[in-house]
């Protein structure tokens, strides 16, 4: 006689002790890995009950009592909760949250222009187009100011005053070139007219205006140009490269009006200090024959007298004096007129 158990698994071989542990153990794997599935389900539905009771109750109508004023309570959970993507939104909160726009979704893709749009919209509420016939005036009573005090040019940056005087503001500048490298410096300089055919002025003396340039790298020259250009000009534009009209010629004299105020160009390869292009220009020659004279002999000083912007970077100011400008101080009469009202307030 054999052995009985061993006899009885060999003909049923369901029967094997390890063979029913394994099974045991894999049943209790199941049963294991659907209790922790049913956790997580279960919390997850307790935080979207959460979310969905804060939504009603932080949006809820509150009337006051004593002056029957309605007032709608809204908070930053449901701006940002409108701002998920759709599916996720309706499943957390669903109608709970009304329909109240996500500002950033709409800036980012209400018109198609991108997330630029918030900036646009704020740059046009602080930038006003302002009238050429104005912006000569304050030109030419800065240079009057500069002549009093014996100042060869004012320089600015891109900034508040530099809007006030060029009406290019700074958030436009920077769409066009980001880089600091890139800004341009405006140049403002007092210089003289004879004002024999002027009416408002009988004895012909000489008159003190403003002659402005713009200092701006090459590869930013058109986007300068298009942006002094008159409307005037930019139809011409058009009409010229449709072939409806022959190219314009240089014009001489006045421009009509309303123009785009004159601005001279001066502009700087890369691979140039532009300080000392600035100073190098034409802008800087001496007009003056006897002044001429005086610098060749080395009897008066070469370097032309500045004054700068308040905003203007130290870098840039250290340029200039590199480049062979003498900087001066910010005279108190120039400094009425580079901080008007109107501006000081948004500095």
């Amino acid at each position: 006689m054999g052995n009985p158990d061993l006899e009885l698994q060999q003909q049923n071989p369901g029967r094997d002790p390890l063979r029913r542990l394994r099974r045991r153990h894999r049943r209790q794997l199941r049963r294991h890995r659907d209790a922790a599935a049913l956790y997580v389900a279960a919390i997850a539905a307790t935080m979207l009950l959460a979310l969905g009771v804060w939504g009603v109750l932080v949006n809820e109508t509150t009337t006051t009592g004593t002056t029957g004023t309605t007032m709608t309570t809204a908070t930053t959970m449901t701006t940002t909760a409108q701002c998920l993507p759709r599916p996720l939104r309706l499943l957390v909160l669903g109608p709970l949250l009304g329909s109240q726009p996500c500002p950033e979704r709409d800036a980012t893709h209400g018109d198609g222009r991108g997330g630029r749009v918030v900036e646009e919209e704020e740059d046009a509420l602080t930038h006003i187009a302002v009238e050429t016939d104005e912006l000569l005036r304050r030109r030419n009573v800065l240079a009057q100011a500069l002549h009093k005090e014996g100042i060869d040019a004012f320089i600015v940056e891109p900034g508040a005053t530099f809007e006030f005087y060029a009406n290019i503001s700074r958030a436009t500048w920077e769409a066009l070139a980001p880089s600091p490298r890139l800004r341009p410096l405006l140049v403002i300089q007092p210089s003289s007219r004879h004002a024999a055919d002027r009416s408002d002025d009988d004895n012909g003396d000489d008159v003190i205006v403003a002659r402005a340039a713009l200092l701006t790298p090459r590869t930013l020259v058109g986007q300068v140009r298009a942006l002094l250009a008159s409307p005037e000009e930019e139809e011409e534009e058009e009409e010229e490269e449709k072939g409806m009209r022959q190219r314009r010629q240089p014009r001489r004299g006045p421009s009509p009006s309303p123009p785009a105020p004159a601005l001279d160009i001066v502009v700087w390869e890369p691979q140039w200090n532009p300080y000392e292009t600035l100073r190098k220009s034409r802008l800087f020659a001496p007009a003056d024959p006897a002044r001429a004279e005086a610098y060749e002999r080395g009897d008066a000083d070469r370097r032309p007298v500045v004054m700068v912007d308040p905003e203007t970077r130290a870098l840039v100011v250290d340029g200039l004096g590199d480049a062979g400008f003498r900087y001066s101080r910010l005279a108190s009469a120039v400094a009425r007129l580079v901080t008007p009202p109107s501006l000081s307030s948004s500095r």
